[in-house]
């Protein structure tokens, strides 16, 4: 630790950046969001991108300095332009949310973009979801489930029900049911509760190559109703019935 402040003091940005992440995360010092904050700004203004997308955040939470959106997004701008990717996913969200700057669809989709193009999960996810409603590009099925899949293949459970779906009802691709509950029950067992419900309603149905199982769809709808899940909390003692009438036979 004294080999990183002695660098740091030197100058040394990615020293720096590093004594940031040690106050910011409370390893071997102190957690000290000031302190974190103090170092990341020194390291950023020498244009080190994860200093610069780090105070970015810190401005964004108002963690070690007021919050500030305006200053979180022109950090996750700098950070953005040059081309470190959860700061353009950052700098989407803000885009997205009108945080720091005017609320802009084709702006949000255009740093989502560039961050999937960067292989980053969470933003293939989104941008599949703006392709399929047409928000900030232009709408297309194609490249809604070429997205969706890029990121459920990378283990994103919301991306895996939307892409089950998609199979489903055959939108930009061909309609696949093993496929479909292939990615439905992938995102199901990630505790999706979205996904438990359209897995569960697809026992129910008996279809799409699954069986009718009304003990599996209770399963399923009282995972999601757990959750939250209002449709599943209203499927649940349906199920149940006709669990209990089927078992009487």
């Amino acid at each position: 630790m004294t080999g990183y402040r002695a660098a740091a003091e030197e100058g040394n940005a990615k020293a720096q950046y590093n004594l940031g992440v040690f106050y910011r995360d409370g390893t071997g010092l102190p957690q000290d969001y000031a302190a974190a904050a103090l170092w990341f700004g020194r390291a950023a203004e020498q244009d080190l991108a994860d200093a610069e997308n780090s105070l970015g955040i810190l401005y964004s939470d108002g963690h070690g300095v007021p919050q500030d959106y305006a200053e979180a997004v022109r950090w996750f701008q700098l950070a953005a332009e040059h081309g470190y990717v959860r700061a353009q996913f950052n700098l989407a969200v803000m885009y997205d949310n009108g945080r720091g700057v005017s609320q802009d669809d084709m702006e949000a989709a255009h740093w989502y973009l560039l961050a999937a193009q960067q292989r980053y999960p969470n933003a293939q996810y989104v941008v599949g979801t703006m392709y399929a409603s047409g928000r900030g590009v232009p709408q297309d099925d194609f490249e809604a489930a070429m997205w969706l899949r890029l990121a459920a293949e990378q283990g994103v459970a919301p991306a895996q029900n939307n892409l089950g779906i998609m199979y489903l009802l055959g939108r930009g691709l061909m309609r696949d049911d093993e496929q479909a509950v292939r990615w439905l029950r992938s995102a199901a067992e990630q505790g999706l509760a979205e996904a438990q419900k359209n897995y569960g309603l697809v026992y129910f149905a008996g279809d799409h190559g699954l069986p009718q199982d009304f003990g599996q769809a209770a399963r399923w709808f009282r995972l999601a109703a757990a959750q939250g899940d209002p449709t599943a909390a209203q499927l649940l003692p349906i199920a149940e019935a006709k669990l209990h009438e089927t078992s009487e036979r």
